[in-house]
């Protein structure tokens, strides 16, 4: 009986997929998993009860379908997976910029181009991937609770970007502030208009400015004097020299 077998297979935990194409295949087509009946050969009433028609008649496109099928679902684990593993990574840097307190890797207008690049672009490119070799030799995935991503790809693949994404990031943002400015954190960065502040070592730079009508100060735009300790080549491990500029212009700067 051909229901009985179905069942059994279903029982085992198995997948089970069967053909027809007469009126007896029916209640075997609708207990399968997937029911599989013939286009050309088959009755009405098979058809209904199936959940793919072969136009053809041929059991060789079963084949390529599962195979086209199992492509399909691939990319889209590696497009979620990358696109997810990406915007994570962007989250982490500014959330450890933050936290951190130094200065965010990324601008809004900077933003913008990188999602019209990595996140358009580039990811496009997934969809048109031809699928593994392997592709076929991989057991029928279990439908019952299935999750797109998995949970050996959270831990192997998405966790390991998003920690080496940011410390790459701020390695990179904090070690070059640190070479061209001898700082690395955004308090001091952006200057400071309170006395005293540049010479304490709290700020890079001393902004002037004034006072409006209503007694309210308003800085200006340009600092009148900055001192950092410049690394050369980019170096961490050179002896800094001091670089004391007065005004904004690059011109009017004098090494001490």
């Amino acid at each position: 009986d051909k229901v009985a077998i179905v069942e059994s297979l279903a029982a085992q935990g198995h997948i089970a997929a069967m053909t027809g194409d007469g009126v007896n295949d029916a209640p075997a087509l609708m207990a399968a998993d997937v029911g599989v009946s013939m286009g050309r050969t088959g009755t009405a009433v098979t058809r209904n009860a199936s959940d793919l028609v072969l136009l053809d008649d041929d059991f060789s496109t079963i084949v390529s379908a599962i195979h086209e099928g199992r492509v399909i679902y691939s990319n889209m684990q590696k497009y979620t997976l990358a696109i997810i593993s990406v915007k994570c990574g962007e989250c982490f840097s500014l959330l450890a910029a933050i936290g951190a307190g130094v200065p965010l890797p990324m601008t809004p207008i900077q933003q913008m181009y990188n999602l019209i690049i990595t996140h358009i672009a580039v990811m496009a490119t997934i969809a048109f991937e031809q699928g593994e070799d392997y592709v076929m030799k991989l057991p029928p995935r279990n439908t019952q609770n299935d999750m797109l991503m998995r949970k050996n790809m959270w831990i192997w693949r998405w966790l390991p970007h998003v920690i080496f994404f940011t410390l790459a990031v701020h390695g990179c943002l904090e070690m070059s502030n640190f070479t061209e400015t001898g700082f690395v954190t955004a308090a001091t960065l952006q200057g400071s208009s309170i006395v005293n502040e540049l010479s304490s070592g709290r700020a890079v730079c001393e902004f002037a400015g004034s006072l409006s009508t209503d007694k309210r100060f308003s800085v200006d735009h340009d600092p009148f004097h900055c001192r950092c300790f410049v690394r050369e080549h980019g170096q961490p491990w050179v002896e800094a020299r001091e670089v004391d500029q007065w005004g904004p212009s690059v011109g009017s700067s004098a090494g001490a």
